[in-house]
């Protein structure tokens, strides 16, 4: 009987699991990790990378470079919450033929859906190289919306519930901007201007967000993220676990209720 793999599609990681003996397991990519960032990049020469290929070279193509599309996904283009979305990430946002939110990268325009895909496709590599078959079945966890993927295939939705504004990208965007805003009464320059600054912020608060679920403390030392007339500028901060814990509190009382839903 040929294996059914389950794809865990996230706005920051995604992953892969098959059933082994009953139990779930997740297996692991071709770096050895469990997650794969839900990231797709275009190279110049037209190579396209997935996952973290495409989040290696994110500091030095970030015009190309494309990552939370998921929340993307059914928005329209004059939607106030595109227009937020547009601000925070360095590659272009643009309107699609229909009048949704697409991206512009490598040159060509792609629906999030497409973007999307070619992460699925990753996963679905992932699966087959370990499993040693191909595999043609597969549950998702995507928005109910999300349809203009499937191909061929058909979702069987048992039970769903959730807040597709919230994912792994909010938290990190929460350090992110804590980041941003202490640089910029310090020196008085916002690093959000800057698309190569802002991927090194972002990278910097993903790192952080990470060593704090083990550690009651980090330093973000982002060493040269800009200059000025005086000279190259250098961001070093220590963040506590209770200021991550202060500043998503909001977003953690989010996910609560959705979850009280789907139980």
């Amino acid at each position: 009987m040929a294996k059914v793999i389950g794809i865990d599609l996230g706005t920051t990681n995604s992953c892969v699991a098959v059933m082994e003996g009953g139990k779930p397991k997740v297996i692991e990519n071709a770096e050895g990790a469990r997650t794969t960032p839900s990231i797709v990049a275009f190279a110049k020469d037209g190579e396209r990378l997935v996952g973290q290929p495409a989040k290696r070279q994110a500091v030095t193509n970030p015009e190309n470079t494309v990552f939370a599309v998921k929340r993307l996904i059914g928005r329209r283009f004059d939607d106030p919450i595109t227009k937020k979305d547009t601000e925070l990430v360095p590659y272009h946002i643009v309107k699609g033929s229909n009048g949704d939110a697409w991206v512009k990268a490598g040159g060509e325009d792609y629906s999030p859906a497409q973007i999307s895909a070619f992460t699925l496709q990753k996963m679905k590599e992932t699966a087959e190289s370990y499993l040693g078959e191909t595999v043609t079945q597969a549950v998702i966890t995507v928005p109910a919306y999300f349809n203009d993927a499937q191909g061929d295939g058909v979702f069987e939705v048992k039970a769903t519930n959730g807040d597709t504004f919230l994912g792994g990208e909010d938290f990190d965007n929460k350090l992110l901007n804590f980041l941003a805003e202490d640089f910029k009464k310090a020196e008085g320059i916002d690093l959000t201007k800057d698309k190569l600054a802002l991927q090194r912020l972002k990278e910097g608060a993903e790192k952080a967000k990470i060593e704090l679920s083990s550690a009651a403390s980090t330093e973000v030392n982002l060493p040269f993220i800009t200059a000025d007339q005086n000279g190259p500028k250098h961001l070093v901060k220590t963040i506590t676990r209770s200021d991550l814990e202060r500043l998503v509190e909001d977003l953690i009382q989010r996910t609560l209720e959705p979850c009280r839903k789907a139980m």
